[in-house]
C-alpha cells in the first residue's frame, strides 16, 4: 500500500511540475509577471524592475502574431510600445517592450530637430516565435494627413492632445518615408 502511495505522489508532483511549466505558473520570470489587465501588468513590471515610471495612458491595441501590440503613455510624457499576450488564464504576460519617442515636439535626436512634423524610429519587437518589426512615430503638426512606409499607408491614431503613427513592415537599408499634408504634398520625408 505505501509502494502506491510514493508512486501516486511521484505522479502527483510530475504533473505538477510539468504544469507548472507549460503555464508559466511556478517558475515565471518575475520580470514579466501576469496581471489581469493590460495597465496592471506593465505597472507591475515597471514597479519589479524598480523603475519610476508608470503606464499613464494606454492609447491604443492592436492584435497581431498571437500577441497584442499596445501604446501608451508613461508618466514622463513618452510613447512607449510593448508586446503582450492574453495566456490561457486571462492573464497577460509582457514579452518585450520599448522606450520611446517624446508626444512633445522639445528634444532633437539624430533624425530629426525641433521644427519637424513627425519623429520615428523602427524596433523589432520579439520573444521566442513572436515577432513584430514596427516603424512608429509622433506625429507634431496637425498638417500630417498621412504617411507612407515604403509604399504601405501608415495607421494614424489622433488624440486629443497628439497624434501618433505605426507601419508594422521589416526594416530595410532602402527605407522610405513620406509625410503627406491635406493637399497630397510631400512635406516631409526620410531619409531626407
Amino acid at each position: 500500500m505505501s509502494r502506491k502511495r510514493y508512486l501516486f505522489f511521484c505522479v502527483l508532483v510530475l504533473v505538477f511540475i510539468i504544469l507548472g511549466d507549460y503555464t508559466d505558473g511556478l517558475w515565471s520570470n518575475p520580470n514579466y509577471e501576469h496581471g489581469s489587465t493590460i495597465i496592471q501588468t506593465l505597472n507591475y513590471y515597471y514597479n519589479i524592475n524598480k523603475s519610476n515610471t508608470k503606464l499613464d495612458e494606454l492609447i491604443y491595441q492592436v492584435k497581431t502574431n498571437n500577441a497584442y501590440l499596445v501604446f501608451y503613455k508613461d508618466n514622463y510624457n513618452l510613447l512607449n510600445i510593448a508586446l503582450l499576450k492574453k495566456r490561457w488564464n486571462s492573464r497577460w504576460k509582457v514579452l518585450a517592450k520599448k522606450r520611446g519617442i517624446s508626444l512633445e515636439n522639445t528634444l532633437p535626436n539624430i533624425w530629426n530637430l525641433n521644427e519637424s512634423k513627425t519623429t520615428w524610429q523602427w524596433t523589432h519587437l520579439k520573444n521566442g516565435n513572436i515577432q513584430i518589426p514596427i516603424f512608429y512615430g509622433v506625429i507634431y503638426s496637425n498638417d500630417v494627413n498621412k504617411i507612407i512606409v515604403n509604399n504601405e499607408e501608415a495607421t494614424i491614431i489622433r488624440k486629443n492632445d497628439f497624434n501618433i503613427w505605426f507601419s508594422i513592415q521589416e526594416y530595410t537599408n532602402n527605407y522610405d518615408i513620406k509625410i503627406y499634408n491635406s493637399s497630397t504634398q510631400v512635406i516631409e520625408k526620410y531619409p531626407k
